[in-house]
C-alpha cells in the first residue's frame, strides 16, 4: 500500500463525516483495508490497558485473536478489564520486510482510535474477574485461617477449663472422703482405744491382758494408717512432682528401717499419674514394712526411651507372687495397685522368692509431645 511520507495540512475542514466500512476480522487482518476507517463487525474483549508516550495502548481479543489499538488522547478511557466493546478506527497494517510479488505480506493489523467515542461498550466486565476472584480466595483463606486459629484457641481454653473442673471436683471429693474418714472411722477407733485403755486398768488374767494389749496395738496401727490416709487426701498440693512425693514418703517412714533413694531426673508427667504412682509406692512400702521383715528398702526412679520406671526392692523374707498378689480374702493392696496401673496404661510386676527379698517394678509409657 502507498503511504504518505511528507505533507502540509492546508485545510482540516470537511463537508461530510466519513463513514466507517464494516469489516470482518478476517478482512481486517488480511491487509486490504490499510489506512481505511473501519468498523469491526465482531465484538472485542478488553484484556489490558496501559499508558504510552503518545496516549494509551489497549489490547483486545476477538475470536481468540489478539488485537492492539492505540488512543492518542491524554485522558484515559473509562473501561473495565473484561468489557465487551464495539471498535471503530483507522486500520493500520504493519508489513513484513520481505516482499512477495507486488505486495508485502501483512505482519500485524492495528486500530488507531480517533477518540474514546470510537469505543462503544456492549457489555460491562463480569463481576468475578480473575483479579477479584484471587482477592476473594485470598480473603476467604485469611478468614478460614483466623477461624481455625480461633477454634484452636477455644478448644485449648475448653480443655483447660475441663481440666480445672476435673481437678476441682477431684479435690472436693477427696476432701469429702477425708471428712467422712475423720468423722466416722477415726472417731470410732479413738472411742475403741479409750475403752481398751479403760479395760486394761482393771484386774485381768494374763491371757485377757495380752489380748487387750494386742488389740490396743492393732487399733493404734489402724489409727495411724487412717490418719495417714486422711493426710494424703487433704494434702493434695504438698508435692508437685513425683520425686518430691517419694522423698516425703521416705521421710515419713519409721526410722527402724533404712530407706535408700535412687531418684533420677524424669520429664514432667500429669498430676493424676503422679498421684497414682505415689499411692502405689506407698502401698508397696507399707507391704514391705508389714510383711517382709526387711531392714533396707531401695526406691528407684528413672526414665529412658520414653518409659518411666519406678522400682521398690527390699531385703526381706520374700514370698510367692503367684499366690500372694492375686485376690487373697481380706487383702486388697495388690488389687488396688493393679487397678491404678490399668488406669495409667502401666505395667506392674513382682519378683520375689523365699529369703531373697522382693522387687516391685512399675513401667509407664511416657507421652511425647510433638
Amino acid at each position: 500500500s502507498a503511504s504518505l511520507a511528507d505533507a502540509a495540512v492546508l485545510n482540516a475542514e470537511t463537508d461530510q463525516i466519513a463513514e466507517a466500512a464494516d469489516v470482518s476480522l478476517k478482512e481486517f487482518l488480511n491487509g486490504s483495508h490499510d489506512a481505511d476507517l473501519i468498523h469491526l463487525s465482531q465484538a472485542a474483549v478488553l484484556e489490558d490497558l496501559f499508558r504510552t508516550r503518545d496516549g494509551f495502548e489497549l489490547r483486545f481479543t476477538c475470536a481468540d485473536t489478539a488485537i492492539r489499538a492505540f488512543l492518542l488522547d491524554a485522558n484515559a478511557p473509562s473501561l473495565e478489564i473484561g468489557s465487551s466493546c464495539d471498535l471503530t478506527g483507522i486500520c493500520l497494517i504493519e508489513s513484513a520486510t520481505t516482499d512477495k510479488g507486488f505486495r508485502s505480506e501483512p505482519d500485524r493489523a492495528l486500530i488507531l482510535l480517533r477518540s474514546s467515542a470510537d469505543i462503544q461498550i456492549l457489555s460491562t466486565a463480569p463481576f468475578w474477574t480473575a483479579r477479584r476472584l484471587i482477592l476473594a480466595i485470598t480473603g476467604l483463606g485469611g478468614v478460614i485461617l483466623i477461624t481455625l486459629f480461633w477454634i484452636t484457641q477455644q478448644r485449648c481454653q475448653i480443655s483447660r477449663l475441663q481440666t480445672k473442673i476435673v481437678e476441682q471436683a477431684t479435690l472436693e471429693e477427696r476432701q469429702r472422703i477425708a471428712r467422712e474418714f475423720h468423722d466416722t472411722l477415726e472417731q470410732e477407733l479413738a472411742g475403741l482405744s479409750l475403752r481398751l485403755d479403760a479395760a486394761i486398768t482393771r484386774p485381768l488374767e494374763d491371757k485377757a491382758r495380752n489380748l487387750i494389749e494386742t488389740s490396743r496395738s492393732l487399733v493404734s496401727r489402724v489409727q495411724s494408717e487412717a490418719r495417714n490416709l486422711v493426710s494424703d487426701l487433704r494434702e493434695t498440693d504438698s508435692a508437685s512432682t513425683l520425686t518430691e512425693a517419694l522423698q516425703q514418703l521416705a521421710q515419713r517412714t519409721p526410722e527402724l528401717i533404712q530407706i535408700q533413694l535412687d531418684l533420677h531426673p524424669i520429664p514432667p508427667i500429669p498430676s493424676p499419674q503422679t498421684h497414682h504412682l505415689r499411692m502405689i509406692a506407698q502401698e508397696a512400702l507399707t507391704n514391705a514394712l508389714k510383711h517382709s521383715q526387711a531392714t533396707k528398702i531401695c526406691i528407684h526412679l528413672s526414665s529412658a526411651s520414653s518409659v518411666l520406671t519406678l522400682r521398690l526392692s527390699d531385703n526381706g523374707k520374700g514370698f510367692d507372687p503367684n499366690t500372694e498378689t492375686h485376690s487373697k480374702p481380706g487383702h486388697f493392696g495388690c488389687m488396688g495397685i493393679r487397678e491404678r496401673c490399668l488406669k495409667m496404661n502401666a505395667q506392674i510386676g513382682w519378683q520375689s522368692s523365699p529369703n531373697q527379698g522382693t522387687q516391685v517394678t512399675i513401667t509407664l509409657p511416657l507421652v511425647t509431645k510433638h
